[in-house]
């Protein structure tokens, strides 16, 4: 199932940072190990089942604190919570795997009174792929209307 024009994958540029080894794993940093999943893709695998996996998705939506009369910004989180988390030293073993999914984004050209709904229905589907795949999703960033979709895709 492809999602909705919400959804951007992720731009492997948004981890980077310090290498202090290419080739000793005890020195590897999470921006080294980070892998990229499109959800748009067709002919996605899941997981083997000894390993485990946790998947990033972020959440870009402002709207919900704008409808609260609350201080926009929480749409940024997500890339400010992946840059902060890119030098974090891997202390796992090599069958914990990270991946990114990239982004749901409720902001758009139209602004219309139903784009964090239509985010929401992304993110939920966004979730379900995910947990799909036999992965764990964690959610960046976004709002306290995060917790809607996420919900919606884990039922």
């Amino acid at each position: 199932m492809t999602l909705a024009s919400n959804y951007r994958p992720l731009e492997k540029s948004v981890w980077q940072g310090r290498v202090d080894d290419f080739e000793d794993r005890d020195a590897f940093r999470w921006h080294q190990v980070i892998e990229p999943v499109d959800l748009n893709a067709t002919g996605l695998k899941s997981l083997p089942a000894n390993q485990k996996g946790f998947c990033f998705l972020g959440f870009c939506c402002d709207e919900g604190v704008a409808r609260n009369k609350g201080r926009r910004g929480a749409s940024k989180a997500p890339l400010s919570i992946r840059k902060e988390m890119s030098n974090l030293p891997v202390y796992f073993e090599p069958s914990c795997r990270l991946f990114d999914a990239g982004d749901i984004i409720a902001e758009n050209e139209t602004h219309t009174a139903t784009q964090m709904e239509t985010a929401q229905n992304a993110l939920s589907e966004a979730v379900k792929q995910i947990l799909q795949l036999g992965l764990f999703p964690i959610l960046l960033g976004g709002g306290h209307e995060i917790a809607f979709g996420h919900f919606r895709g884990i039922t």
